[in-house]
C-alpha cells in the first residue's frame, strides 16, 4: 500500500488536484525535512493565480499530468517516507508553484500573445519527471533524460488518440518539452522561442522563490547535504557573478557560493518581467540576507559589491525597450 494512503492524506485520490486540497499540502508540510516549509501557505497566497491558470486548462491536459503524479504516489517507491516527500516536493512544483508564476508572470508581462501556448506547454513540461524517478529514484537530470521521457508520453498519449490537439500547439509543446533544460535553444521558430523562454524564466523563478520558501531553512541548520564548505566563497563565482553570468554548479565550493549561483538565475531571463517579479517579492534580498552568516568578516565586503551590482543590473534591464 502505498505510503500516502497509509498515512491517510487522500480518501479516494480521485479529487482535481489544481484547487491541491489540504490534505495533500499538510502532508506534505508533515513529512518534508522542515516543519517550516510553508508550500500550503504558498498554494493560500496564489491560490487566485492558480484558479485563473487552471481556468483555461483543458481537462484532458490536466488528467495527463495527474496519471503521471498517481503513477509515483501509488507506487511501492510511495511507501517509503523519504521518496514520498521527494515526489510531493516535484508534485508541488509541477502543479502549485510553476502554474501560479506562470500566471503571474503571464498577467505582469506586456507580451499577452500565446497564452495558451505558454500555459499549456508549462503545466506539461516536467511530465517525465515522475518516471524519471520511478527509474533511478531521483530526479537528478544529469542521470536521466526527463525532457526526452516527458515528450515521448505526450506523443504517446496523442498517437492513442488520448489527447485532441492542434499540430501547432503539438509541436509548440513539444519543443518546450524537449528544449527546455537545454543550455541553448535550438528552435528558430518565434513562437516556440518565446514560449520556451516563458517556461525557463518561470523555472528559474520557481528555483529562487522555492530557495526563499524552503532551503534558507534547511542551511539555517546546517543541513543541506550540498557537501560544501561551511565557511566563505569563492573567488571565481564572485568573478562571474560580477560579469552578469549564470554560474555553472563546478565552480562553487561553499554555501555562500550556492546562494550566488541562485542569485545569478537572474542574469539568464528572458522578459524583463522576470527580474521585476523577482524584485517586487523580494526574492533576491531574502537570498542575500542569509549569506553573511556563511562568510568571514573580512570576506563581509562582497555583499555590497553583489547588492550593487544587482542594483545597477535591474536598472539597465528595467530601463530598457
Amino acid at each position: 500500500m502505498a505510503f500516502y494512503r497509509e498515512i491517510n492524506c487522500f480518501t479516494k485520490f480521485k479529487c482535481h488536484l489544481t484547487l491541491f486540497n489540504i490534505k495533500i499540502l499538510s502532508s506534505f508540510k508533515k513529512y518534508t525535512y522542515d516543519d517550516n516549509t510553508n508550500a500550503y501557505d504558498f498554494y493560500l497566497q496564489n491560490k487566485e493565480n492558480l484558479e485563473k491558470f487552471y481556468s483555461v486548462i483543458p481537462k484532458e491536459f490536466y488528467t495527463m499530468v495527474e496519471e503521471e503524479v498517481l503513477l509515483a504516489l501509488n507506487s511501492d517507491l510511495a511507501c517509503n517516507k523519504s521518496h514520498f516527500v521527494n515526489i510531493m516536493r516535484k508534485v508541488v512544483h509541477v502543479l502549485v508553484e510553476i502554474p501560479a508564476l506562470a500566471q503571474e508572470l503571464y498577467d505582469l508581462s506586456k507580451d499577452k500573445s500565446l497564452k495558451q501556448e505558454k500555459f499549456l506547454s508549462s503545466l506539461l513540461h516536467d511530465l517525465g519527471h515522475f518516471q524519471q524517478y520511478l527509474t533511478i529514484q531521483s530526479f537528478n537530470n544529469f542521470k536521466y533524460d526527463h525532457c526526452i521521457e516527458g515528450d515521448k508520453i505526450f506523443v504517446s498519449k496523442i498517437a492513442k488518440k488520448e489527447l485532441k490537439i492542434e499540430s501547432h500547439l503539438e509541436k509548440i509543446i513539444s519543443s518546450v518539452i524537449v528544449e527546455h533544460g537545454l543550455t541553448f535553444i535550438e528552435s528558430q521558430d518565434p513562437e516556440k522561442v518565446k514560449c520556451i523562454y516563458f517556461l525557463r524564466d518561470i523555472d528559474k523563478i520557481s528555483a529562487i522563490e522555492a530557495w526563499d520558501r524552503n532551503q534558507r531553512k534547511v542551511i539555517e541548520t546546517d543541513k543541506n547535504g550540498w557537501g560544501l564548505l561551511k565557511k566563505g566563497y569563492s573567488e571565481d563565482v564572485v568573478r562571474i557573478f560580477l560579469s552578469s553570468s549564470q554560474i555553472d554548479y563546478k565552480y562553487r565550493k561553499t554555501t555562500a557560493d550556492a546562494m550566488i549561483c541562485y542569485l545569478a538565475f537572474i542574469f539568464d531571463f528572458y522578459y524583463k518581467e522576470s527580474l521585476q517579479l523577482v524584485l517586487k517579492n523580494g526574492y533576491l534580498n531574502n537570498i542575500i540576507n542569509c549569506i553573511p552568516p556563511f562568510l568571514d568578516e573580512k570576506d563581509l565586503g562582497i555583499i555590497r559589491l553583489i547588492k550593487d551590482h544587482i542594483r545597477d543590473y535591474a536598472r539597465k534591464i528595467l530601463s530598457s525597450n
